[in-house]
């Protein structure tokens, strides 16, 4: 066996190990599949708060000019609502054909919280949906009966907020 025969063997074995490892590597992400009933935890991480602020008590401030109330006053009582965002399979969901989506998300915790900052912005219409099966949960800005208005929240979306979003339209089943 001469020494050209020698080196294109082992070129060969090489080449043959690579697509092994490939094909390794291929059927291993291919077949990790998430379990349609598996739950996601999500962990939010503990703040402290700061130590608190010594101050000099000589220095008096008249609080009429801050608009601060005083201690006699009683404060209006405020009152807060937190609302979950509606959640559905948004292929079969009802509205408009166009969807303004503004992000789809593997947990559906991020897409709530798309949602929920949607929502402050002026998006009273935001809701999350589910697409393919559920594994995907999508922001959904708004339902249009036309692309041409989904088109301009889009525009909208991008210009004002930063917030990239595109058209899909609903699938017919």
């Amino acid at each position: 066996m001469s020494r050209l025969d020698i080196i294109t063997v082992v070129i060969v074995v090489l080449c043959v190990v690579a697509l092994g490892y490939l094909i390794y590597k291929t059927t291993n992400l291919l077949g990790n599949k998430p379990d349609a009933n598996q739950t996601t935890e999500v962990v939010v991480p503990q703040t402290t708060t700061p130590e608190p602020w010594t101050f000099d008590d000589s220095l008096t401030v008249d609080s009429s000019l801050l608009g601060i109330p005083d201690e006699n006053e009683s404060l209006p009582a405020v009152e807060t609502v937190t609302t979950a965002a509606p959640t559905y399979d948004a292929d079969k969901g009802t509205g408009g054909s166009f969807m303004v989506i503004a992000g789809s998300f593997s947990l559906a915790a991020n897409a709530e919280v798309r949602v929920k900052s949607l929502r402050e912005k002026g998006y009273a219409d935001a809701e999350v949906g589910y697409f393919n099966k559920k594994s995907y949960a999508s922001a959904i800005a708004g339902r249009f009966d036309n692309q041409a208005d989904a088109q301009r929240m889009v525009a909208e979306l991008k210009t004002k907020h930063r917030i990239d979003a595109y058209v899909q339209k609903k699938m017919d089943k």
